[in-house]
């Protein structure tokens, strides 16, 4: 069950927002200020955060900031009533991964939610699958310390980088 962060000071928003994803079967966790959210990004370690831009104290854009120095993996969508482009084009060039306006239309938010949890989860299975790749194709799994074999890592190392074919000959019965 993947954990939601809802940091508005509106405290209607958070109650229908909370109602709506908890209804999702996602677990639902609500800050009303960037530093109460800073503190539960920490200790709670959100998927998702629904971070809105105008607040008292420190605003949605600091904390965005701050989120994505204390969270590389957390996915925060900006929520505001003052769309503008520049605000837009901070929030992205901070590493938002989406943007929503209010009044929120609640399924334009369930479906910003769900496609923020499935590309956190296909980025996940890419770093397993590339690291899975790495340790599978590393020369330490294959055996041999003949002067030949050693000569073979060489050429292996030179070419690694290289998209072109190589063909590796040798005797009949030699491996």
């Amino acid at each position: 069950m993947a954990k939601i962060l809802l940091v508005d000071d509106d405290p209607n928003t958070l109650e229908a927002l909370s109602v709506v994803l908890e209804d999702e079967g996602y677990r639902i966790l609500m800050a009303s200020n960037g530093e109460e959210a800073l503190d539960q990004i920490k200790k709670e370690k959100p998927e998702v955060v629904l971070l809105d831009v105008r607040m008292p104290g420190m605003d949605g854009v600091e904390a965005l900031r701050r989120t994505r120095e204390a969270s590389k993996t957390t996915s925060v969508i900006m929520m505001t009533a003052y769309v503008g482009m520049e605000g837009v084009v901070e929030a992205v060039r901070l590493g938002a991964y989406d943007y929503v306006s209010k009044p929120l239309d609640l399924e334009r938010v369930k479906i910003a939610v769900k496609r923020a949890i499935e590309a956190q989860e296909l980025a996940k299975e890419v770093r397993v699958l590339r690291s899975s790749m790495k340790d599978e194709y590393k020369l330490k799994s294959i055996v041999g310390r003949h002067p030949s074999m050693l000569e073979m890592y060489q050429t292996i190392g030179a070419v690694v980088d290289n998209k072109a074919s190589v063909l590796i000959t040798g005797e009949t019965g030699t491996g």
